[in-house]
């Protein structure tokens, strides 16, 4: 069976569309992986959000994601994926806003790091932010909303911080999720994403182009072509989805 059934089942079974989003982190790592995959998001006409790394975004990765920005007539637009996305933990989960950092420091690296961006991708940029390891300590989030920030992307499986003012858009799937130290097949995939969509609600895709293949790109260029092409599904930027919240 083809692993993409399920999806296309489950997305046939709705009666008002499912919204999707991609979210493809590390921003700043392998220039020309992330140019290919955003290749295969421009073939299909799917909108895609590049989470960057300010202190790893080069005139490279710029020049790399230009032609496929919303502000070139591209889909793709940006957001904040950290600051160095540097561990400082010494203990337990790596986290680069965790636990350990001093709140002086927390605060300089927002506000920086969302200067950074505004400057380098101007309307291209929004205020969402999707910590490293997709983890972040609640005490941290006055300074995202001092800095400006107004939405927070984690896994869906951590608790939500619940606060207000600040969004929250969960990722459901990981396209490179592994188990048993082997890579999921795509089938596996496949039921994962249907079950999503079966919920309603946002489905939330994270990709990482810097560990993708060819044929990775290939298989994920199908699911493309699904999303774009199903009345009832509805490829969104998270921004957008920030934006229609607050109506």
């Amino acid at each position: 069976m083809d692993w993409l059934s399920p999806v296309r089942d489950a997305a046939d079974r709705h009666r008002a569309p499912v919204a999707v989003f991609f979210r493809d982190d590390d921003g700043g790592w392998d220039d020309p992986a992330l140019s290919a995959l955003l290749e295969c998001f421009s073939a299909t006409g799917v909108p895609v959000d590049v989470a960057v790394i300010p202190m790893a975004c080069s005139a490279q990765t710029r020049e790399a994601l230009g032609p496929h920005l919303a502000s070139t007539g591209g889909i793709g637009r940006v957001h904040l994926h950290g600051y160095a996305h540097r561990n400082h933990e010494s203990e337990g989960r790596r986290c680069e806003f965790g636990p350990s950092r001093d709140a002086y420091a927390v605060h300089r690296e927002m506000e920086e790091g969302v200067g950074f961006m505004r400057t380098a991708f101007g309307a291209d940029f929004d205020a969402v932010f999707t910590p490293p390891w997709n983890r972040c300590d609640a005490r941290w989030l006055a300074s995202m909303r001092a800095a400006g920030l107004d939405a927070l992307s984690r896994d869906a499986t951590a608790t939500p911080f619940g606060v207000t003012g600040m969004q929250e858009l969960p990722i459901h799937v990981d396209w490179l999720r592994e188990r048993g130290g082997r890579r999921l097949a795509m089938g596996a995939i496949g039921e994962w994403i249907a079950d999503e969509i079966a919920r309603g609600a946002p489905t939330g895709v994270m990709l990482h182009h810097a560990k993708m293949q060819s044929k990775e790109r290939s298989e994920l260029g199908r699911l493309f072509e699904l999303v774009a092409a199903h009345p009832m599904l509805r490829p969104v930027h998270m921004g957008t989805l920030v934006r229609e919240r607050n109506r």
